[in-house]
């Protein structure tokens, strides 16, 4: 059974900051920067499952209307999986630096975020979210094919 996860990027109101995760689980991640989020619960929508997400890692209450959709990534490797990606923006999210998990949050300039220990796809991810919120994407939500 595939299994489907969610995926997202906090952003700023100028998108000049997005918030990440210094992951410590799952294992291949361990020391790198994420987004937030996790595995879709049986009877969760996407939204539902970012709000929670967040507020576990965060500790921040998010609302649907802050979410929108961005793309779909399949991804073979290291866990076959469907993941929903998600995005917002707002200046309220970004005071807490600390997650609720042990997992340290941090607010990164979107121009220099290269430079850290990232995922490797967080490099035209983060860039695609961003043209997302700009108005920039696509009509429709983009689907891509990964093995990392």
């Amino acid at each position: 059974m595939i299994q489907r996860y969610v995926l997202g990027f906090m952003f700023s109101e100028d998108l000049e900051y997005v918030l990440l995760v210094n992951k410590k689980k799952p294992a291949w991640q361990c020391g790198l920067l994420n987004g937030i989020g996790g595995k879709i619960e049986e009877e969760e929508s996407e939204f539902d499952a970012i709000r929670r997400e967040v507020f576990e890692e965060a500790g921040l209450k998010t609302y649907n209307s802050d979410w929108k959709y961005f793309a779909y990534l399949h991804s073979k490797s290291p866990v076959e999986g469907i993941i929903s990606m998600m995005c917002s923006r707002s200046d309220k999210y970004m005071a807490r630096y600390f997650s609720k998990t042990n997992e340290r949050i941090g607010v990164y300039n979107t121009k220099l975020f290269r430079n850290l220990r990232i995922i490797p796809n967080l490099n035209w991810l983060i860039p695609m979210a961003k043209n997302a919120l700009n108005g920039k994407e696509r009509s429709k939500r983009i689907n891509i094919f990964e093995s990392l």
